[in-house]
């Protein structure tokens, strides 16, 4: 009777034991492959085209929110405080909103490469077209809406096509903690006809600021000033700081490199892209409007806008 017992015991017990094994010791596992070494190995397959992802960064922009409100407790009003915000897209889910970080201002911050892309928003501020992020007019762009593929073309084209898409900069910038991060440049900062022409747009700054050596050899010291308008908001203003340490270059350099292979391999894939009318795809748009996200002005020199 024990040894009967025993036995039907382990009969039964045996193929947990093996099913436990299997979850143990899954393909990869046993390879001894890390994650990233696993990605790697599956965007070099071959098996989905345009499978190059740029960085996830987390984002930097100016709060462009002027909206005087009233001092508690006073008949007061008072403007906000001039702020750049960090919005924290690492780690974010998909469908929740970015958490903001207050870095204040004036912020120090490192150029490391400009890029830039197309997009086109609402009445109410959210994103209803973007294209692939790029790096001159000529380059050739995916159009996205509503997460499918609506046009192809070189950024120059897709604006004479598409009205309503303005030039966004997208600058990877070293924070001064030494944080990667992407600076979001846009609108009157870009030039308006109603700047004060005492103060450079970003084209106008980053012509002096290459003219130092290139636009990383220098701190760049990023503020804000009050546009006035059909609407007054904060704007971007744009200055140039103590030169970069060797050790900092150092840094940049090492920065450069790694987000210079990777861009290479997705401009090469946008441009190789065969444009299918409505296809799904499309996991580079920004789904949510920025809180502040108001800084307008129309643009001056629409050929360096492109």
């Amino acid at each position: 009777m024990s040894n009967k017992s025993t036995t039907k015991a382990t009969q039964k017990e045996a193929p947990v034991a093996k099913a436990e094994t299997k979850k143990e010791a899954p393909v990869a596992k046993a390879a001894g492959l890390s994650p990233e070494q696993l990605a790697r190995l599956k965007e070099q397959s071959g098996v989905q085209a345009g499978g190059t992802r740029l960085p996830i960064l987390n984002r930097v922009a100016l709060n462009g929110n002027a909206d005087a409100v009233e001092v508690e407790g006073t008949d007061t009003m008072k403007r906000p405080a001039i702020n750049y915000r960090k919005m924290i897209m690492i780690g974010k889910e998909s469908d929740k909103r970015p958490e903001n970080e207050d870095l204040g201002s004036p912020l120090e911050v490192t150029f490391v490469k400009i890029r830039r892309r197309l997009i086109a928003r609402d009445s109410q501020g959210f994103q209803v077209m973007s294209s692939s992020q790029h790096g001159h007019p000529n380059h050739t762009v995916i159009i996205w809406s509503e997460n499918k593929m609506i046009a192809k073309g070189t950024a120059r084209e897709m604006r004479e096509q598409f009205e309503d898409l303005r030039t966004v900069q997208e600058l990877y910038i070293l924070l001064p903690d030494g944080e990667l991060a992407m600076l979001i440049v846009k609108g009157a900062a870009l030039g308006s006809k109603t700047r004060d022409p005492k103060l450079d747009s970003f084209y106008d700054y980053l012509q002096k600021l290459d003219k130092t050596g290139g636009i990383f050899m220098q701190k760049t010291i990023l503020g804000g000033v009050l546009e006035k308008g059909a609407k007054d908001f904060y704007t971007m203003t744009f200055e140039m700081g103590r030169p970069c340490t060797d050790e900092e270059l150092a840094i940049v350099l090492d920065k450069s490199d790694e987000l210079s292979e990777t861009i290479a391999k997705y401009d090469e894939e946008q441009a190789s892209i065969v444009f299918t009318d409505g296809e799904d795809d499309s996991t580079e748009t920004v789904p949510f409007k920025s809180e502040g996200d108001d800084e307008g002005g129309e643009v001056v020199d629409g050929e360096k806008a492109f």
